[in-house]
């Protein structure tokens, strides 16, 4: 499988460019030369405190992707006609491969989203835990459909 691009979503409460999904897509779309769309909205927004600045933290995400080498572009607001968890498969349905996180915390989770994705975007999806801190490296893999 040839991979041109590469969709990052990754929320405001968990986006980092030093670790987790943000860190591994950005590797990935580098060892791959493939652009990378990153998306990134606050999913926690009842919890007060919790919620951080999206456009803070996807500049982070770009400028980590820019010192890599990686050509990019952000995505930070959606249209709320659709929920949050159909817009990102909406967004991932464009690209080639989608990397997501599997936090828990809030009403909607990254797990929730990730698992939308799975069964919806009709698009291979990396679940990488926010702990990760390698780079991508091509090795042992687990697949799993329906």
């Amino acid at each position: 499988m040839t991979i041109r691009t590469v969709f990052l979503f990754t929320s405001t409460e968990t986006g980092e460019s030093d670790r987790g999904p943000g860190a591994f897509a950005i590797s990935l779309a580098r060892s791959h030369q493939a652009y990378l769309t990153i998306f990134t909205v606050a999913l926690d927004v009842t919890s007060p405190g919790r919620q951080s600045d999206a456009s803070a933290v996807a500049s982070g995400l770009q400028r980590a992707a820019q010192a890599a080498g990686v050509s990019c572009e952000v995505i930070t607001t959606h249209s709320h006609a659709l929920g949050v968890h159909e817009v990102i498969a909406e967004h991932a349905r464009l690209h080639d491969i989608c990397v997501v996180g599997c936090g828990r915390s809030g009403v909607l989770t990254e797990r929730q989203v990730t698992e939308y994705l799975l069964c919806e975007s009709g698009r291979p999806v990396i679940v990488v835990p926010q702990s990760h801190s390698q780079p991508y490296r091509a090795g042992d893999i687990a697949l799993g459909w329906d």
